[in-house]
C-alpha cells in the first residue's frame, strides 16, 4: 500500500487534466476513421467510432493484422493487431492532426503495395 499515493496522485491529475480534452481524443479518432474510410469503406465505418479507439477489418486484404502492424511501423505508425484481421489504432494527448494524416497516409501505401502484390 505505499504506492497508494503515487498511483491517487496519477489519477487525479488524469481527472483534473484529462477528462476535459477527451472529446480532442474521440474526434481525432473520427477523422482517423473517416480518412481510412476514403481509403476503403471495407476498413471501417466512421459512424461506428465513438470513443478514441478505431478498429480497422483488414480481412479484404487477405494479409493478417499482424503483417500491416509490421509494415506501417517500418512507415513510422504504430498499431497494434486487435485480431488475426483487425487493427486497433488508439488515438490520445500526443496524437494530432498531423499524425493522423501520416496514418492514413501509410494506411494508404500499404494497401497500395499489398494490392499490388497479390495481383
Amino acid at each position: 500500500m505505499r504506492q497508494a499515493g503515487p498511483l491517487a496522485a496519477a489519477g487525479l491529475v488524469a481527472l483534473d487534466t484529462m477528462v476535459p480534452r477527451l472529446r480532442e481524443d474521440h474526434d481525432s479518432a473520427k477523422r482517423l476513421a473517416e480518412g481510412l474510410h476514403g481509403i476503403t469503406p471495407d476498413f471501417v465505418q466512421p459512424e461506428e467510432v465513438e470513443t478514441n479507439i478505431v478498429k480497422v477489418d483488414v480481412s479484404h486484404s487477405r494479409r493478417p493484422a499482424a503483417q500491416w502492424s509490421v509494415q506501417m511501423k517500418k512507415l513510422g505508425v504504430r498499431v497494434s493487431p486487435a485480431e488475426r484481421d483487425a487493427l486497433r489504432f488508439v488515438t490520445h494527448r500526443e496524437i494530432g492532426d498531423r499524425e493522423v494524416d501520416l496514418a492514413v497516409a501509410a494506411m494508404r501505401e500499404v494497401a497500395e503495395r499489398f494490392a499490388r502484390s497479390a495481383e
